[in-house]
């Protein structure tokens, strides 16, 4: 498995890096610089970019108008779209989603010159066209389910205390639109037809639900709540591991968060998507919000972890209390939540710092 960090430069770092991980010892070695000498991206955080569900080498990142595939090996780029002839000079593209089969992609679009954001875009690479889904409201952010059809925009109109869920089929076009603030998601990831994140409103603490798509547009059940309104356990859900015709008994999604006041909060929790409830802790996060480590503000000190595509590890950043951030990869004992998942016991923590 291949491992990037944004090790910044300008805080001691050597730029975006490259790591690897060999699944059968669990050994990490650091491979080297992502990008040749010179390159401008070395400069650059790493914030938003993601490797391909399929392509193993193929890395994605956003460049002002353009999403570019980049092979970490051979160190090509390759132009997947540029929206300069689409929506005209003055367009950036942020926090982009790919589909698994690296067909259908989807991106925020802002203004270049003020940031102002005006709307979702999906790009169909089989076609080589775009579906425009401009905002209607205060725009949050959009994301596209694993398999590519549906794309999920968060949007404020003007609801009190509601962030609305505009749902988009991207094969017909069609708008689903659901208010809240009740039942609406929050933090949210995308499996293949549905989605699962926060609803902050809901009657459990800090819940985390279920929406399906397809055949129709519908609430699912609460897969994960906390003990207690002060703990929001999973925080930023991360379920890169979701698999196409898999039941939700089989298969599982983890978060984190930190806090100063709750050591429960201060772990890696993973859970079922049934409903049944049942979760699984993994290790400490060993965050201290109130340490110096980590850039700016509690909020970019929390730990925002994701599991690999296979669901047996997950990886995630902690300042260990102290005055730096640390990048720490955890395998997941999966099985104790689903069968016919790995069966290899849990490893220790291993802290890329070292390597």
């Amino acid at each position: 498995m291949l491992i990037f960090l944004g090790l910044a430069n300008n805080r001691g770092g050597a730029g975006p890096t490259l790591f690897k991980l060999n699944k059968t010892t669990d050994a990490i070695t650091k491979v080297g610089p992502l990008f040749p000498a010179g390159n401008k991206f070395m400069n650059y955080t790493g914030e938003g970019w993601y490797f391909s569900a399929t392509r193993p080498n193929t890395l994605y990142l956003n460049d002002g108008p353009k999403l570019l595939r980049y092979d970490v090996v051979t160190k090509v780029f390759e132009t997947v779209f540029d929206v300069t002839a689409q929506y005209g000079t003055d367009r950036r593209i942020w926090q982009v989603h790919s589909s698994n089969d690296d067909l259908v992609h989807s991106a925020t679009l802002r203004v270049a010159s003020s940031g102002e954001m005006l709307g979702c875009l999906v790009y169909l690479e089989s076609t080589r066209t775009f579906r425009w889904y401009p905002k209607v409201g205060v725009f949050d952010e959009c994301n596209l389910d694993k398999s590519g059809r549906w794309t999920i925009s968060l949007e404020d109109l003007g609801v009190p205390s509601d962030i609305a869920m505009r749902v988009f089929d991207n094969q017909s076009g069609k708008e689903t639109r659901i208010n809240g603030p009740y039942g609406t998601l929050g933090h949210l990831d995308t499996g293949y037809g549905y989605a699962v994140g926060a609803d902050n409103y809901n009657s459990l603490p800090n819940a985390s639900i279920l929406w399906s798509f397809n055949p129709s547009i519908v609430q699912g059940p609460v897969v994960q709540y906390n003990v207690n309104w002060n703990i929001a356990a999973v925080n930023h859900i991360s379920h890169t591991n979701s698999k196409p015709n898999v039941p939700g008994a089989q298969q599982h999604a983890c978060g984190s968060d930190a806090s100063t006041n709750y050591s429960v909060q201060n772990e890696i929790t993973c859970f079922r998507m049934d409903g049944s409830g049942d979760q699984l802790i993994v290790a400490p996060v060993m965050t201290d919000p109130n340490a110096t480590g980590g850039c700016c503000d509690f909020y970019a000190k929390q730990p925002k972890g994701n599991l690999d595509i296979t669901g047996r590890y997950f990886i995630w950043t902690t300042n260990l209390g102290g005055n730096r951030m640390d990048a720490f990869l955890v395998k997941v004992p999966s099985q104790l939540l689903v069968t016919g998942s790995d069966n290899t016991p849990p490893a220790a923590p291993v802290n890329l710092r070292f390597q």
